[in-house]
């Protein structure tokens, strides 16, 4: 591919200022300063097409969810990470960052749920919304996963009025294969997608082609993509994934990207929100 052909990723940025607002919050955790300005907020949003006041509207909301904290600082009024969102939001961006890493730790267990009875209709589709949510696959009424614990099915049950059986051990399969539980073939290619929308822009970061303001731009938008698909992964053990499996190469491109655009990306930050001592998370990933 010639650099003439290479492209940025579509930017989708501009529909969902909330969205970006979290993502940026992700990366960039401003530890070291007394918070950011409202000022600075709007600009950093401006970066991404969104106008002063869906960025005022973003920042309420995201106050309002808890993410940012509100305080004083000369005078003006600035916003911070909460004491709520330091504590969740460590593990959350790790897990993000981190997955596909290494091999899941898996004790070649497996967790059924089977629901028991019959059940209201509203009351069965919330109890299998529940269960897709937490990434559990399923033959009919069956559902099955790798890493749920039996305690932890049992409180879902619980919490939905659901009676059900609940066990955890080996499951003899027979000649199906576990993984047709799972939703894996679009999963794989919005994998596939992943890497070819990210194509140009890693080849272009590889050669120092952005500049900081492209540098943050697609830096975000590859978290949020990466953790849009991490969020749909069943995390199955690598033996179970059908072949040519694009979750590596894909995790590649995330890696990739990163970290060749950590430094540029932070100077643009910086400037925006008008704060040299602005600092990278714990997610950075060299």
């Amino acid at each position: 591919m010639e650099i003439a052909e290479l492209a940025l990723p579509r930017d989708q940025f501009g529909a969902n200022p909330q969205s970006v607002l979290a993502t940026l919050l992700a990366d960039y955790t401003f530890a070291a300063s007394p918070g950011i300005a409202s000022s600075g907020i709007i600009r950093l949003l401006a970066e991404f097409d969104v106008s002063e006041s869906g960025a005022r509207s973003a920042l309420t909301r995201v106050v309002g969810r808890g993410l940012l904290a509100r305080n004083r600082a000369g005078g003006e009024t600035r916003y911070e990470l909460s004491d709520h969102a330091r504590r969740i939001h460590a593990d959350r961006v790790s897990h993000v960052v981190d997955f596909g890493r290494a091999e899941p730790d898996w004790d070649g267990r497996w967790t059924l749920v089977a629901p028991l009875g019959p059940l209201e209709r509203a009351t069965r589709r919330r109890f299998q919304t529940a269960l897709e949510r937490d990434l559990y696959g399923h033959f009919g009424e069956v559902w099955i996963s790798p890493h749920a614990s039996a305690r932890d099915a049992r409180a879902l049950a619980a919490a939905h009025e659901v009676p059900a059986a609940v066990s955890r051990g080996e499951i003899d399969f027979g000649e199906v294969s576990p993984t047709t539980a799972f939703e894996l073939a679009p999963l794989a290619s919005d994998y596939r997608q992943f890497i070819r929308e990210y194509e140009g822009s890693r080849r272009l970061a590889e050669l120092g082609r952005l500049n900081t303001s492209e540098a943050l731009r697609v830096r975000t938008s590859v978290l949020r993509d990466w953790r849009l698909l991490v969020l749909r992964d069943p995390n199955l053990p690598t033996f179970l994934h059908p072949p040519g499996w694009p979750m590596p190469q894909a995790r590649e491109t995330f890696v990739a990207l990163r970290e060749h655009l950590a430094d540029d990306a932070l100077a643009r930050v910086q400037h925006l929100v008008d704060d040299p001592s602005a600092d990278l998370g714990w997610e950075r990933l060299d």
